[in-house]
């Protein structure tokens, strides 16, 4: 009897761990280079909302100022599109990256998005508001 209490437990658990946990992607996305940004897409983490069929996309950042001017980078400047002209904006978060650069330094952060729960890939888009630069990563899975 005891046995099988245990193995009721330990298979409770396991449900609970499998179903409240996310999960990250961590491989070599390449850079891309803008006329002011060297950026970086390092990883890509799931994990679950609370909005009912929805998931939170956590994209971690490195981005060096490649200009000769002090510049900030911030989470807006990056969107997702499913190429079925559906978006997907930065979360207003305060922990998403929103730095001040100065030239030649480089600063990591992380983006928030919530996304479709179903939608398994996206293009990653870099195009700042006030800028004409844009770099796109194609068909990041996850």
């Amino acid at each position: 009897m005891k046995k099988i209490g245990l193995i009721a437990s330990l298979m409770f658990m396991l449900v609970i761990l499998v179903a409240c946990g996310g999960y990250t992607q961590s491989k070599n996305i390449e850079s891309k280079k803008t006329k002011s940004w060297e950026i970086t897409p390092t990883e890509i983490e799931v994990k679950e909302s609370s909005k009912k069929g929805k998931k939170e996309l956590v994209i971690s950042y490195k981005a060096k100022n490649i200009s000769k001017k002090e510049q900030g980078i911030v989470a807006a400047d990056f969107f997702l599109s499913d190429n079925d002209e559906h978006y997907f904006y930065a979360k207003g978060s305060l922990k998403n990256i929103n730095e001040v650069v100065k030239p030649g330094k480089e600063v990591e952060g992380k983006g928030y998005y919530i996304i479709s729960k179903d939608l398994k890939k996206a293009d990653l888009i870099y195009s700042p508001v006030n800028t004409k630069e844009r770099a796109t990563w194609k068909n990041l899975t996850f």
